[in-house]
């Protein structure tokens, strides 16, 4: 059967050397071996025929009798049907077995698509996450072309390399609150202003002056 085999690969134009895994070039011959409608009819022709079928039924095939003949031999040098003669008369039969042990392996092959395939599907079934609603940061000034101490301070706090939390618990108030005070929406407690002065290490004079001159500018705009 090996001889038989290794002819049909050579017919098939499979060339084998030590590099070639044995099963893989078996596989490949299989694949092609099916690769005929006329090979298919063989086949199917048996098996319908409760895997019993003499030469004179298959010519009943819609082919050519000399093509027939020529298709079945090779199915045979490759083990896929065997023959026997029963009452002077030669029947065919496919060999289970072999064909069902190739077709797993063939299948095999391809078990790494059908799994990614499983994978794509899996996904596609998720329900989609909802994108989040940006929320505008209270780290960011509401109005970019403010002017007061809360810019000023939120200038001061990143040249100190502070985040708000760090300088809100320095000065015993939330990163809330601290944003609220640098977006110019409420006012810093005054009593807390020396504290500022050591956390941001910025001259306390300097702050008293640009906290007093904002609260002049509030009373202003409140007053006009």
């Amino acid at each position: 059967m090996q001889c038989l085999e290794a002819c049909f690969f050579l017919k098939m134009k499979v060339i084998k050397n030590n590099d070639v895994d044995p099963m893989i070039v078996r596989l490949s011959n299989f694949s092609r071996a099916l690769a005929l409608p006329v090979r298919i009819y063989i086949i199917r022709q048996i098996l319908d025929n409760q895997n019993h079928a003499t030469r004179k039924e298959l010519h009943q095939l819609p082919f050519k009798t000399e093509l027939i003949n020529t298709h079945l031999q090779e199915l045979k040098q490759l083990g896929l049907i065997t023959t026997l003669h029963e009452n002077n008369t030669y029947v065919h039969s496919v060999d289970v077995n072999k064909f069902i042990m190739l077709s797993n392996s063939y299948l095999a092959i391809f078990e790494p698509i059908a799994r990614l395939n499983a994978e794509a599907m899996e996904l596609l079934r998720r329900p989609k996450l909802k994108k989040k609603k940006t929320v505008k940061k209270a780290d960011e000034p509401t109005d970019p072309e403010a002017v007061g101490f809360g810019p000023y301070l939120r200038k001061q706090r990143q040249s100190a390399r502070l985040n708000q939390t760090q300088l809100g618990k320095q000065l015993g108030i939330s990163r809330k609150q601290l944003g609220k005070i640098e977006n110019g929406l409420i006012v810093l407690d005054p009593g807390k202003l020396k504290t500022l002065a050591l956390a941001l290490g910025a001259p306390l004079t300097e702050l008293i002056e640009q906290y007093r001159s904002s609260i002049i500018e509030m009373i202003s705009k409140t007053a006009i």
